[in-house]
């Protein structure tokens, strides 16, 4: 009998192994599905503004600066609305060999390229970071205006010459958030004012990029000089994988 009841609790142990395999169901593979357009967000100093009119007041004064037309004419410079175009950048083909490795290859029409990639998991985000070194010459933030950062190989300190203040080495990233079935791939745009005593000091238009904005560099606000105003309006988007 003894015997018997170690036969069914070996049996039960391999029957439980069995489904914890099934259920992590590697490997898997998801592919580009649709894009989801954001909302358009404003904060400034006192917070955040949801006046729409407001908002798009906002944008068109500060394009039109940048572009160097007149308020009442229609800019070809870049807008919120060409978010969407970045779609077709995205033509991936995603490959988890595992809950923390796999490869992704990009589409194009000249053909396919294949790259792997580490799974790290971020605060509210993972990373897909690639096997893809990537090199750039950065100066500091004290909190930078991206919530997202990639996976580091080197940063070394350079002579203030430069006009930089860091050499970084780093593994191209692919920042996105799993949500059940389905990847979603971040894309973030914003347009960023800076004022002093009320008059204008900087403009700064951001093409959508894969990350997010950070909420401790909105809340920073708050904390700058009187003299100092700065307004952003931003929009976050996000392309859906599915398996």
């Amino acid at each position: 009998m003894r015997n018997n009841y170690k036969c069914i609790y070996a049996l039960i142990i391999f029957l439980a192994f069995i489904s914890c395999e099934k259920d992590d169901n590697y490997p898997k593979k998801f592919v580009r599905h649709h894009f989801v357009e954001g909302k358009l967000r404003m904060f400034t100093r006192e917070g955040e503004v949801k006046n729409t009119e407001l908002i798009n007041k906002y944008i068109k004064r500060y394009r039109n600066k940048l572009s160097g037309t007149d308020l009442n004419d229609e800019s070809k410079f870049y807008s919120f609305e060409d978010d969407v175009n970045l779609y077709e950048n995205y033509n991936f083909e995603l490959f988890f060999s595992s809950s923390t490795h796999g490869n992704i290859t990009h589409i194009t029409k000249k053909g396919n390229k294949t790259v792997n990639f580490n799974l790290i998991s971020g605060d509210g985000y993972i990373n897909l970071s690639m096997r893809d070194t990537l090199f750039c010459l950065e100066n500091s933030d004290k909190i930078p205006i991206y919530k997202c950062s990639p996976e580091i190989i080197n940063k070394r300190p350079l002579s203030p010459i430069t006009g930089f203040d860091f050499e970084k080495t780093y593994f191209r990233p692919l920042y996105a958030n799993q949500v059940n079935n389905e990847i979603q791939i971040f894309l973030v745009s914003y347009l960023k004012t800076k004022h002093f005593n009320k008059n204008l000091r900087q403009i700064n238009l951001q093409q959508a990029v894969n990350n997010k904005i950070n909420p401790d560099y909105i809340s920073n606000f708050n904390s700058l000089f009187s003299e100092w105003r700065d307004t952003i309006v931003y929009k976050e988007s996000y392309i859906v994988f599915k398996e």
